[in-house]
């Protein structure tokens, strides 16, 4: 009787297995059309210290708070980009990073705001968040990883910007 009961419980974990989410899961392929956005505002000036649009088209805008950039990603930036995406989770992102304490930040503090869009037209689907500098480190690891390769890119885009 108890074997039974044994059989039924393992029956009901792995249907629950079978039923998790894939989101993230490294077998499933990127999305085709996606768009990542980081805007900061906030520091001395309230202005912020840039923003980024990146696009899966492989368009670039970048901005160093005097300077609007364009350009276009490499194929490694594509390809690294398209991986870090296959790999995130942005289901599980909070909608913000900020401290309990002090969830408009302190004076003169950075805020950055990432949006994260997959599909296109009337199918298309936004993730955001946002947190401040001092934040930063308590984002999960997919997410910092899709904020550091956008904001190399800014760096590249803004380093060589002809504006």
């Amino acid at each position: 009787m108890w074997c039974f009961f044994g059989v039924i419980l393992m029956a009901v974990i792995v249907g629950f297995g079978c039923n998790a989410s894939t989101e993230g899961n490294a077998n499933q392929a990127a999305p085709k059309d996606w768009k990542i956005e980081i805007e900061t505002t906030g520091g001395f000036s309230g202005d912020g210290i840039g923003n980024v649009s990146l696009l899966s088209d492989g368009q670039a805008r970048a901005t160093d708070g005097s300077r609007a950039c364009r350009g276009n990603l490499s194929a490694e930036e594509l390809e690294k980009l398209g991986r870090l995406i296959k790999q995130a989770r942005p289901g599980s992102w909070k909608s913000s990073y900020q401290r309990a304490g002090n969830p408009h930040g302190a004076a003169d503090q950075i805020n950055y705001a990432f949006r994260f869009t997959t599909g296109a037209d009337s199918g298309a689907k936004t993730h955001e968040t946002s947190w401040y500098d001092e934040t930063g480190r308590t984002l999960p690891g997919d997410l910092r990883a899709l904020m550091e390769a956008a904001w190399a890119i800014r760096e590249r885009l803004v380093k060589n910007c002809v504006a």
